[in-house]
């Protein structure tokens, strides 16, 4: 069994997946709606820029721990969430343009959720428009998480 180090990396992932799961959560109190999806970005650009699994499995465990606090199970999220997952690594292995796979992924999770998960869960039908203005809020925030994120090495340098 692979033994997991404990990095700076993983300690700086760790501490904004908190941050995020608060920021989520106090919005939610605060709107009483879920109006942000920070988690959700984070763990988009893990699972489609970070190859090894203990950033992986501790970003979807948050995404977990976020759902559950939102809608008091899990099982939906496994519905939705892991099929376009591994979707969305494969067309990272597949199709090589790599710059619309993260913002359709996000698109595509916010509206398996608005329009699938939350009907079948809370029997509400959320406003396809408030659906709309969901994903371009979190397109936006994904587009400045990318900004500041290094995408690996570049030329030699470490």
């Amino acid at each position: 069994m692979k033994r997991v180090i404990i990095t700076y990396k993983n300690l700086f992932l760790f501490s904004l997946l908190v941050l995020f799961l608060l920021v989520d959560v106090s919005m939610f109190t605060l709107f009483n709606t879920n109006i942000s999806a920070l988690l959700l970005c984070l763990y988009t650009i893990v699972l489609l820029y970070q190859n090894r699994l203990f950033p992986m499995m501790l970003s979807g465990l948050f995404v977990s721990l976020h759902f559950f606090l939102f809608y008091g199970s899990i099982a939906p999220l496994f519905t939705y969430l892991l099929p376009l997952s591994i979707l969305a690594r494969w067309a990272k292995i597949i199709i090589r343009k790599e710059s619309i796979i993260p913002f359709l992924f996000l698109a595509l999770t916010i509206a398996a959720e608005h329009l699938f998960i939350m009907p079948s869960v809370f029997g509400t039908k959320p406003l396809k428009l408030c659906t709309f203005y969901k994903i371009c809020g979190n397109l936006l925030m994904l587009v400045i998480f990318l900004k500041y994120v290094p995408k690996g090495r570049q030329g030699n340098r470490l």
